[in-house]
């Protein structure tokens, strides 16, 4: 579904194992591209099984990038949230218990604590491509 075309803004769940890296440092930056392209969006994040992965290096990082993920707590994945996802993009394959769901994997995400420059540089680059397809025609 599209921006154009929703009633609501489209609601997009950001999953990682431990939800307080990439699921989050990814609902941030795709919150302030869609608000800078004046497109409205639901983003979330969640953990599959939350746990506090975040390195020093990582959260100097971030400030200095302006992403304070610590807005929203940490909460763990359910089936009510991939539910109420109009798109689901996973960092980490969903446990089977969660059943079948269509997603967008990015499992393939370089590792933040490791290097956020070159993480971050393929996470904008994703973000951009996931804003193009929820864009109006027409529209930014």
């Amino acid at each position: 579904r599209t921006a154009a075309s929703a009633a609501k803004p489209v609601t997009v769940l950001f999953v990682c194992q431990g939800g307080t890296v990439k699921s989050p440092i990814a609902r941030e930056h795709f919150r302030r591209m869609a608000a800078a392209r004046g497109i409205a969006v639901n983003a979330l994040s969640r953990g599959i099984t939350p746990e506090d992965h975040m390195t020093p290096q990582l959260a100097a990082a971030l400030k200095a990038d302006g992403i304070d993920i610590s807005r929203e707590p940490v909460l763990a994945l359910t089936a009510a949230d991939l539910a109420a996802a109009d798109v689901i993009v996973v960092f980490n394959p969903l446990p089977a218990s969660f059943g079948v769901w269509r997603v967008r994997d990015w499992s393939d995400m370089p590792s933040m604590n490791e290097n956020y420059a070159a993480a971050r540089a393929v996470l904008l680059a994703r973000l951009e491509e996931l804003l193009r397809e929820l864009t109006p025609a027409g529209g930014s």
